[in-house]
Order: C-alpha cells, then structure tokens, then sequence
C-alpha cells in the first residue's frame, strides 16, 4: 500500500492513505503524540506521555509553577 503522507514514528502503511501507528502515536501519518494525561496550563504533548510547557508551569503534566 502507499501512503503518500508517510507514515512517521514506527508506523506502517496498511491500505492506501491508511497509516497503522504504534502506542503512543496517532493521526493520519502518525504525527500526533499521545499523552494519557491531558497537558495542563498551555502545555502541548510533543511524544508519547511527554508534555512541553509554558514558562512558569512545569512537572509531567505542566501542573505545577514555578517560582521566578
């Protein structure tokens, strides 16, 4: 099968335009991280269970604040 958007992250072409994504991933090629704990305060979840936060939030989740 082809999938013209690739398939990214381990993912497999499984019929045409179809990516089959590993745990953790999902999306039409794959591209989207999964964090099974929404990220909090603006964070975004940039690999599987890891969140990027905002200045001041930190912690897995961005819940906590840091002290400036």
């Amino acid at each position: 099968a082809v999938c013209p958007q690739g398939c990214r992250n381990g993912g497999s072409c499984v019929t045409p335009g179809i990516c089959s994504c590993p745990h953790g991933w999902e999306g039409g090629a794959c591209h989207m991280a999964v964090c099974g704990k929404p990220c909090r305060n603006g964070g975004k979840c940039v690999a599987p269970g890891k969140c990027r936060c905002r200045s001041p939030h930190a912690g897995p989740q961005c819940a906590d604040r840091l002290k400036v």
